[in-house]
């Protein structure tokens, strides 16, 4: 019996080694496939199809994401190839758009409503040291002191510094510990200060950055600061590096919850954040074939249409009209999209008893569509039923069942390796 009981215990655990080592290596071999690496391209190039102009803080602002409905197409492709770097993408490019049309950037100390215990990170980047003597230069001194200002404001967030050698005058100098230096002779507590001294450039800090809070569990958020005209693109390098690299080690992503920043005279354009994000992303995707395409084409508009909506309302009935799109790829694919937010809607009043039209106005590109729709409301006004207030139900996510199912074969396998071995003994 003690034989079949080993017997069973070797054949289990070589079985459970092999599980996990399978596991493992599923988790570290997420490559990208030529189609992946084409839809991303696309996303790239249809961003920077974008119009805008610089901003007060001489960063750049979009006025219009010109190709708004192809990027969403390809987002859509890419989960379909791809659910989980579809999802990174969707991420990636939903933060990105915020940052270049809503985001506020705020200067000076960091705004409030961040989380006051430690799972708070303040993420402070580099600057180049100077050329001549090595030392930091004023502009990185200013975001020394909003970082100060801000460690004071919320004293149990860690701190990053950032930033490799990058004065030939003294290679031995780096920006993140010349930075922890500084504040610790301002009164910051070493044990806060986490160093990034290795790279020299945002691409880097962020990819660095992500590997290092990674080995403090508790942060789960990070706020940051730059110089006022940089902090667009950092924080659209930060989103895409912390997605993608989430996504590699099959973990959750870091969130950036907001930013601050010192005033500075020079600008940065749209084609600075470009360059810096793609090849943040060839960097976590290990490729070197995602870029920006030649003379890409947006998808042609060919009509729209009025949905959601009945012939006939009672009166004072709710109307809620969606606009559904009907669109051509250069490929002659055909696709539909709801613009139902991108598009002018004139509505009726339900209020009033007759005949009204309905109309609605899209435009994709140079082609602009209208359609109209006639509706007759009733003069019996609409009958809302009383009864109970429905109760709530909880929704239970169901997740991968697939290491659950691979354990449960393990076990049926164990169990007739013992069958077998005790009707030999026996």
């Amino acid at each position: 019996m003690k034989k079949i009981f080993k017997s069973l215990l070797t054949v289990f655990v070589s079985l459970t080694m092999l599980f996990s080592l399978t596991v493992n290596v599923a988790a570290s071999e997420n490559t990208v496939s030529s189609d992946e690496q084409r839809l991303i391209s696309e996303i790239l190039t249809y961003f920077s199809y974008s119009e805008g102009d610089f901003n007060e803080h001489n960063g750049w602002t979009a006025s219009s994401i010109t190709a708004d409905v192809d990027i969403q197409r390809c987002l859509n492709e890419l989960k379909e190839l791809n659910p989980e770097l579809g999802e990174a993408f969707t991420n990636i490019m939903d933060y990105w758009i915020y940052a270049d049309t809503t985001m506020p950037i705020y200067s000076g100390v960091l705004p409030d409503g961040l989380p006051t215990d430690n799972s708070l990170c303040i993420v402070t980047l580099g600057f180049q040291l100077n050329q001549t003597t090595g030392e930091m230069q004023q502009e990185l001194i200013d975001r020394l002191i909003v970082t100060l200002e801000s460690a004071i404001k919320y004293p149990n967030a860690s701190i990053v510094v950032t930033g490799g050698g990058t004065s030939p005058a003294d290679p031995s100098k780096t920006e993140g510990e010349e930075m922890a230096k500084w504040l610790i002779a301002h009164g910051v507590d070493a044990n806060r200060i986490i160093v990034e001294n290795k790279a020299p450039t945002t691409v880097g800090n962020a990819t660095n950055t992500f590997k290092l809070l990674k080995e403090k569990p508790e942060i789960k958020s990070i706020a940051m600061i730059s110089s006022s005209s940089h902090i667009q693109r950092a924080v659209a390098i930060f989103q895409a590096v912390f997605q993608l690299e989430a996504y590699n080690a099959n973990t959750d992503a870091i969130e950036i919850l907001n930013n601050t920043s010192c005033p500075v005279d020079r600008k940065e354009k749209l084609s600075q954040q470009m360059n810096s994000v793609t090849e943040a992303i060839n960097t976590c995707l290990n490729s070197k074939n995602i870029g920006l395409i030649a003379d890409l084409s947006l998808s042609t508009l060919e009509s729209i249409e009025i949905t959601n909506v009945n012939d006939t309302y009672s009166k004072g009935a709710k109307v809620d009209p969606k606009v559904l799109a009907h669109f051509t790829t250069l490929a002659g694919a055909k696709y539909d999209l709801d613009v139902t937010d991108r598009a002018e809607i004139t509505n009726i009043d339900t209020n009033k008893s007759g005949s009204q039209v309905l109309k609605a106005t899209y435009s994709y590109g140079d082609v602009i569509k209208d359609v109209s729709k006639t509706i007759t409301v009733g003069t019996t006004a609409v009958d809302i039923p009383k009864g109970d207030k429905p109760s709530n139900t909880t929704a239970v996510k169901t997740g991968d069942e697939t290491y659950a199912l691979t354990f449960v074969s393990l076990m049926m396998l164990t169990a007739c390796g013992y069958t077998y071995l005790r009707r030999k003994e026996l």
